[in-house]
């Protein structure tokens, strides 16, 4: 791994970056050029953009601020270096020349104007009709994504006098709009990055979409509706639809997706969990911060401040109660996490791991849009939940059940139940036939039925609801909600004698199921037979028939 570290003209010594090792060293890294490449470089100055893959202000995160500065460093890059891991796709979408811009600067207006056509601009400034479409009004709305925007307004064109109510752009250009869809820009200074998107518009695929892991429908039967947008571009059909080229990458969705079905491409859950892996190598004490990008400079400045690690995300609606959870449960004080202002700012997977960690009396936990040092050090001052926790399984909900199982046994809950809708209790009543229709379509194996026994693991159930819609006997009823004792246990929710196949020997139907399907069919004795035999039985009745054995054996 190639890194490039700073001195920032002296304020870091450069005895204790050579300490770092495997590192080049400037002086001057954002004024002075480096003319190559690195993997990473210590600094997030603009200019360096497109000489790094990954840039971390570690100057001011660390060196600048904190103590054991070159040892957290080292940690910091050594974390920061798993996201080289990640593979990263793109996808594009066709952009054409028509822009809306609101301004009232026609030298601004007569430079887009080279470059756009249609130009419309909402404007006071009568002069600019002379070289745009000028319109004096009220924005009301925007709908769509980059290269498709329906854009309503109460209007007047200022040269023709007509009436304008909606305009179909490619881009939007509002001072101070607050929509961070691409193509919506909130400065005349993204004028230019207006300009480039007319070639085609590419940006790195935020979200990937499993199906085979996702409970949406079952035989065109809907189930689960967990994941949502904040801005519409995600709908529930046969499967989930994803809009990419829309979806902003806040990852709100993938947060309150319990079964993986949407993960993230731009910042993978198990990435992170491997980030707090590493960072928890630092033994005194610390607290992780999670930061969203266009917040953690918050976090800069002069002054010495307490130890605190940072995981820079996307978007704090990125994270689910797992990446909440779990660094108390690797060591740290304290979690504090520090989001933007965005307008998408949900925070649900945030606020489901506060409300868990207080189901336990762990107040550890702090969420604020403001940094403060002071939190640091209350956090830091507080004792670690564990420091020895180990994750054993991949999957979301397993690790959440997995965290949840180990917080029952080692704390004492001080609430039985949380209102957690991804969660359910099933019971069945005494019309239940052991038939398999329930763990048929239960995705996660919640219901599972063996050996003459129909099991159930609350901890798995995200409440879909679709064994309770597809039971024949409507025996099955699911209660919403998060029990926090027993969660990983295995219940029996229905217990009868099975009967085995005449031919094989083997347990495949219980006593009622047979007597239901020998009713409704009239074979009392086919019925007997399991699945494997029955097409064999056929058969050597057939040959039988075919040949006369049968009468041979009889005579």
């Amino acid at each position: 791994m190639e890194i490039a570290l700073c001195t920032c003209e002296g304020k870091v010594k450069r005895k204790d970056l050579e300490e770092i090792g495997n590192a080049h060293i400037f002086d001057k890294l954002c004024q002075d050029k480096p003319g190559r490449n690195f993997d990473m470089i210590g600094c997030s100055h603009p200019s360096l953009r497109s000489a790094g893959r990954i840039l971390l202000d570690l100057n001011n995160l660390a060196f600048l601020k904190q103590k054991d500065a070159v040892e957290k460093v080292k940690i910091i890059l050594k974390a920061y270096s798993e996201l080289l891991k990640v593979n990263i796709s793109f996808i594009e979408a066709e952009v054409d020349e028509s822009l809306l811009v609101k301004t009232d600067d026609i030298d601004l207006v007569s430079m887009l104007s080279k470059h756009f056509e249609p130009l419309y601009v909402l404007t006071d400034n009568t002069s600019i009709a002379e070289i745009a479409v000028a319109i004096k009004g009220e924005l009301k709305s925007i709908s769509g994504k980059i290269g498709n925007f329906t854009v309503k307004m109460d209007g007047i064109d200022l040269r023709t006098g007509r009436k304008i109510d909606s305009i179909k752009v490619s881009q939007v250009i509002i001072p101070g709009i607050d929509d961070f869809r691409e193509g919506i820009f909130s400065s005349e200074i993204h004028a230019i990055e207006a300009i480039y998107n007319r070639d085609g518009f590419v940006k790195v695929n935020p979200i990937t979409y499993r199906r085979e892991r996702c409970a949406v429908s079952f035989n065109s039967v809907h189930g689960c509706k967990l994941c949502r947008c904040p801005y519409g571009f995600i709908s529930h059909r046969e499967n989930v639809i994803v809009d990419v080229i829309g979806c902003v990458g806040c990852g709100l969705c993938t947060s309150l997706c319990p079964t993986d079905a949407l993960s993230s491409e731009i910042f993978p859950r198990d990435i992170v969990l491997r980030m707090i892996d590493i960072m928890a190598e630092y033994r005194k004490e610390k607290t992780l911060l999670f930061a969203c990008r266009n917040a953690i400079a918050e976090a800069y400045g002069g002054g010495k401040v307490e130890s605190f690690f940072p995981v820079i995300v996307p978007c704090i609606n990125s994270l689910s109660e797992v990446e909440i959870l779990y660094p108390l449960l690797k060591g740290f004080n304290g979690v504090y996490i520090l989001p933007c202002n965005c307008p998408h700012g949900d925070f649900e997977g945030v606020k489901r791991g506060i409300e868990i960690a207080g189901a336990f009396g762990i107040d550890n936990i702090v969420i604020k849009e403001d940094f403060d040092s002071g939190w640091i050090k209350r956090l830091n001052n507080l004792k670690p939940v564990s420091s020895d926790f180990k994750l054993h399984s991949s999957g979301k909900r397993d690790q959440l059940v997995e965290m949840l199982s180990w917080m029952s046994e080692n704390l004492t809950p001080i609430q039985e139940k949380l209102s957690f809708n991804d969660f359910g209790m099933a019971k069945v009543s005494d019309s239940c036939t052991l038939c398999n229709t329930c763990s048929n379509v239960c995705i996660t194996r919640a219901v599972r039925k063996e050996n003459g026994k129909l099991e159930f693991k609350h901890g798995l159930c995200i409440n879909c609801s679709l064994c309770m819609i597809f039971c024949p006997e409507r025996a099955m009823k699911i209660e919403t909600g998060l029990y926090l004792e027993g969660i990983n246990n295995d219940r029996i929710l229905k217990k009868e004698k099975m009967i085995k196949c005449p031919r094989c020997k083997k347990e495949h139907i219980s006593e009622s199921e047979y007597r239901k399907i020998s009713a409704l069919t009239g074979h009392r004795i086919f019925t007997l037979y399991c699945d494997d035999c029955k097409p064999i039985i056929v058969f050597e009745g057939l040959y039988k028939e075919i040949t006369g054995e049968e009468d041979e054996q009889n005579r």
